[in-house]
């Protein structure tokens, strides 16, 4: 961007020396928050007489850079880029490309920025200037928690009969939280995992966090099976909205807490008994149809985390091509970087690698397949309840931007170009896992 030093430029921000060169005495910090940068945009161009439009004219003049639009978002470029990151450094992602992405900022010569976003996306950055209130409103505009929750929800619900349990609402206690536990989507999820106890074969459901995300398991018959996978921001809304119910502290994630959601089915009440306890990756909660001895509950919990803590693994990927050697080259790459690896050839029999195992935290799907095409692939497991949030990279050989835009719109969280190098393999899993993980942070005070 610039060929100034770090040092140089944490010595004096370029905002500060455009300050004093405007008359305006500014005292701003080497790396200066959003807000910061809001409040010096609008002193120096009060001080200059310069609408904020004009301001950006000449910074991007000056630095020989375009100006940003910010009226779209490119759902690729937001998938890139976690709203944290985009919220610390006051930047927005307009577009992606395979090899690169472009960003809004106000602050061009941020170079940890610059370093974090390309660590991040696996591309190169190129920085637009765009005015930095603005630049906020488009954060919180389409990184909104409840928009993302809601296509979230909208694979998961989808040809799922109607609820078969009735809420009794007055245990519920009112909890500060930093999203609304009444929001429609969030409603819809936990009400579709909390059915699964109309079924009489159902004794225990579990919220587990895991390093890709988290996953709902249901205990029916005696054996513990998959149910589904969520991406981190619908799991950690689903587990407060479940403690809220049960009348539990939604601040208190590390102590094990137990409570009653009281629900009615068949015009019969019963009592599902609510446990959270602190795991690995976060915090779990469990429901059980019967209430247990907690103390011995607690304890085996415990000690199954320790067995966990003992034994950690990456993760596992299902590889599907019809190319013998592209699936070579994928394990290769990816047990090196200790993910255990499952392989298929087609579509068939990857979507029954799906059903067989339930902890599969990541899909590589190769799009031109004999007996079914990827796109049908992806189709699929967006249309299955188990699957729908399980995140899913398109292998493609073709360069055309409308069939890209078209996968992404289909569901694919990204896509790799054939032939694929194993750099830039690595790099995208890692990417996509840790965006499923952690889309979004905690909300606050929580």
């Amino acid at each position: 961007m610039s060929d100034q030093s770090d040092s140089t430029i944490r010595s004096a921000h370029w905002l500060a020396e455009l300050a004093d060169h405007s008359g305006v005495d500014l005292d701003l910090r080497p790396d200066p928050e959003p807000a910061e940068l809001v409040s010096a945009w609008n002193a120096i161009a009060d001080a200059t007489d310069l609408s904020q439009d004009e301001l950006v004219d000449r910074v991007a003049a000056h630095f020989h850079l375009d100006k940003a639009e910010l009226d779209q978002a490119d759902g690729r470029a937001l998938k890139l880029i976690p709203a944290e990151v985009a919220r610390r450094y006051g930047v927005f992602p307009l577009s992606a490309t395979d090899g690169e992405v472009a960003v809004a900022t106000a602050d061009p010569l941020n170079r940890r920025a610059q370093d974090d976003l390309e660590a991040l996306s696996g591309r190169s950055v190129r920085f637009l200037v765009g005015r930095p209130d603005l630049i906020l409103g488009a954060i919180d505009r389409f990184y909104a928690p409840d928009q993302f929750l809601e296509n979230v929800v909208s694979n998961l619900v989808s040809g799922t009969r109607p609820d078969s349990l009735r809420l009794i609402r007055e245990q519920a206690v009112e909890n500060a939280a930093s999203f609304d536990l009444e929001s429609p989507p969030l409603v819809k999820l936990s009400r579709l995992i909390l059915d699964q106890f109309s079924n009489e074969a159902t004794t225990e459901l579990h919220v587990e966090p895991e390093r890709d995300g988290g996953r709902v398991r249901l205990r029916t018959g005696g054996e513990l099976h998959h149910f589904m996978h969520l991406p981190l921001v619908a799991m950690a809304r689903v587990i407060f909205r479940m403690k809220s119910l049960a009348g539990l502290d939604l601040a208190e994630r590390v102590k094990p807490q137990h409570g009653v959601i009281r629900v009615a089915s068949n015009g019969q009440e019963k009592e599902l008994f609510v446990v959270t306890s602190p795991g690995i990756n976060g915090e779990r909660l469990s429901i059980l149809g019967e209430e247990p001895d907690y103390e011995a509950y607690f304890e085996h919990v415990q000690q199954a985390v320790e067995l966990a803590k003992a034994a950690p693994v990456m993760g596992r990927v299902l590889v599907v091509d019809d190319d013998a050697s592209a699936r070579l080259l994928m394990r290769s790459v990816l047990e090196k970087q200790g993910f255990e690896v499952l392989e298929a050839d087609d579509g068939p029999p990857a979507l029954a690698l799906l059903d067989e195992y339930g902890d599969v935290s990541l899909v590589m799907l190769d799009l031109n397949m004999p007996q079914l095409h990827g796109r049908e692939v992806l189709a699929r497991i967006r249309g299955s309840i188990g699957t729908a949030g399980l995140p899913v990279v398109v292998l493609t050989g073709i360069e055309d931007p409308r069939v890209e835009i078209e996968l992404l719109k289909a569901g694919a969280d990204d896509y790799l170009r054939k032939p694929i190098d194993p750099q830039r393999l690595a790099v995208r899993v890692q990417a996509v896992l840790r965006r499923a993980g952690s889309y979004e942070a905690w909300p606050e005070g929580l």
